[in-house]
C-alpha cells in the first residue's frame, strides 16, 4: 500500500511535468513578418460635360434656363462646374447634371458641395445626394454623375439679372458602387 501511494504521488508528479511543459510549449509568442503592397490609386476625378434643364417653370412661355460649363483639367481631385442661371419668376428651378470621369482605381462619391457664391439673395442653390462613381476597371475610366439645383427664391420682388455660381465636388472615398 505504501508502494502504491509512492507509485500514485510519482505518476502525478511526472503528469504535472508534462502538462507544465506542454502549456509552455504552445503559449510563446509568435511573430510573422511579411510585408505587403497597396495597388490602387486615388483619381484625377474631374467633371466631363454637363447639361441643365429647367424642372419647374411658373411661366412655360419663358421658362428659367441656365447653362453650365466644366473645369476640364483632369489633373485634380477638386474640378468645378459653372451655372450660370437665368431665372424668370420667383419658385423657378433648374437642375444641372455634371458627368464626372474617375480615372482612379477606388471608387468616389459626391457627399457635399462647396458654392461659391454662399449667399445670394435670389437664389437657392443645393445639391443632390452623394453619388457613386465608380472606379476605373482594366483601361477604363469610371464614370458617375451628380445634380445641383437652382430656385429663384419665391418672396424675390425684384427680377435679378443672370448669377453665376460656382459648384465644387468634395469627393470621398466611397466602400462601393452599386
Amino acid at each position: 500500500m505504501k508502494n502504491m501511494k509512492g507509485f500514485t504521488i510519482s505518476v502525478l508528479a511526472v503528469t504535472l511535468i508534462i502538462v507544465g511543459v506542454a502549456y509552455a510549449a504552445f503559449s510563446q509568442n509568435l511573430t510573422v513578418n511579411g510585408t505587403g503592397t497597396i495597388s490602387s490609386t486615388w483619381g484625377p476625378i474631374y467633371i466631363s460635360s454637363c447639361s441643365c434643364a429647367s424642372t419647374t417653370a411658373k411661366d412655360s412661355a419663358h421658362p428659367s434656363s441656365a447653362t453650365c460649363t466644366p473645369t476640364t483639367e483632369g489633373t485634380t481631385t477638386d474640378t468645378t462646374g459653372t451655372i450660370t442661371a437665368t431665372m424668370i419668376s420667383p419658385g423657378d428651378k433648374v437642375t444641372c447634371t455634371f458627368n464626372t470621369v474617375n480615372a482612379g482605381t477606388l471608387h468616389a462619391a459626391v457627399p457635399t458641395f462647396s458654392v461659391s457664391p454662399t449667399s445670394n439673395d435670389y437664389f437657392t442653390v443645393t445639391g443632390g445626394s452623394g453619388t457613386c462613381i465608380k472606379a476605373k476597371s482594366g483601361t477604363t475610366n469610371g464614370t458617375g454623375s451628380f445634380t445641383v439645383s437652382v430656385e429663384y427664391k419665391s418672396g424675390v420682388t425684384a427680377k435679378p439679372a443672370s448669377q453665376t455660381i460656382t459648384v465644387t465636388p468634395n469627393y470621398k472615398q466611397a466602400a462601393s458602387c452599386a
